[in-house]
């Protein structure tokens, strides 16, 4: 082979190290997206549980105090800490409730009307004699 042959043979592999860069440049991008999403739904599960678990305790205390609907008390507080409450059992001859408690994950996804929401559950009541 001569010098020309050489040569024509080395360009046909110019650019190659661009495509895997750029291979390489998407997927971290991918994955630092993936990651974030999922931090998200971390933190509105964290976010739920802890709602769900003090709206509990004020539907408990409203219960034994007489002080209002147990269920809009639970409601109120699931508010005031970024949730709703979607299901609330309030029993006064246990003085026990249960609840489940919705937080959205604040993530955009084109072509989803609503928000993903996680959803925490939570059970209080008074301890036993």
């Amino acid at each position: 082979m001569n010098g020309c042959g050489q040569r024509a043979e080395l360009r046909r592999d110019e650019g190659s190290s661009t495509v895997i860069g750029l291979g390489t440049a998407s997927l971290a991008v991918v994955l630092a997206l993936v990651v974030g999403a999922v931090g998200m739904g971390l933190r509105a599960k964290s976010q739920a549980d802890a709602a769900a678990d003090l709206a509990a305790l004020a539907a408990v205390q409203a219960l034994t105090a007489g002080e209002g609907e147990p269920c809009e008390v639970a409601e109120e507080v699931a508010e005031r800490n970024g949730g709703s409450v979607t299901e609330c059992i309030v029993r006064a001859d246990l003085q026990r409730s249960a609840l489940e408690v919705e937080v959205p994950i604040e993530l955009r996804i084109p072509g989803l009307e609503r928000k993903p929401v996680m959803k925490g559950e939570a059970v209080a009541g008074i301890a036993g004699p």
